[in-house]
């Protein structure tokens, strides 16, 4: 078995600092992964305005593939790598620990496909935002979206004092718009 080829370790980066030792690692010709998922919002008063944020999945922890003498310099805080706090090690020991070769590539592929992506859905919409119905038997009515599972094309909504109490009701997302 050859100890030299490059395995994956877990890095902790510095207080805020994923983003940075990220970079640094990359300038240094080091394949490394940071683990981001996407969140969608509404932009307040606006007609259908969406922000995407790209957040850590996994803030505090970094993967990088390694040889065995980069794990050594990478610890020593090394000048290039003001960022990384240290290398994930076995409790007690100076050893690092690589992580499974599949594991790791199974979830660059989760966050690749977008499967953590949240508000991705009914267009976009997170619970509370105020949405107005285009068309069926709430037409031109204002509603605000309300989360939760629900049949595949449809969001679930609030009808407001809708016959003295609150309604909530399935609509398609087609007929659906930010208000």
């Amino acid at each position: 078995m050859n100890d030299d080829k490059p395995k994956w370790y877990v890095l902790r980066p510095t207080v805020r600092g994923d983003r940075r030792a990220s970079v640094e690692l990359s300038e240094a010709g080091i394949n490394v992964f940071m683990p981001t998922f996407k969140r969608f919002t509404l932009v307040k008063h606006t007609k259908g305005q969406r922000k995407e944020t790209e957040m850590l999945l996994m803030p505090g922890y970094l993967f990088a593939q390694l040889s065995i003498d980069q794990t050594k310099t990478v610890n020593k805080h090394h000048r290039k790598f003001q960022h990384i706090a240290q290398v994930v090690r076995a409790s007690g020991t100076d050893r690092a620990i690589p992580v499974d070769f599949k594991a790791v590539e199974q979830l660059r592929y989760l966050c690749f496909e977008g499967f953590f992506d949240q508000g991705k859905g009914s267009q976009g919409f997170t619970e509370g935002d105020q949405v107005l119905i285009i068309g069926g038997p709430f037409d031109n009515l204002l509603a605000t979206f309300k989360g939760g599972k629900v049949k595949p094309g449809f969001a679930r909504l609030v009808l407001e004092k809708m016959l003295g109490k609150d309604q909530v009701v399935l609509v398609p997302e087609d007929l659906i718009q930010a208000a």
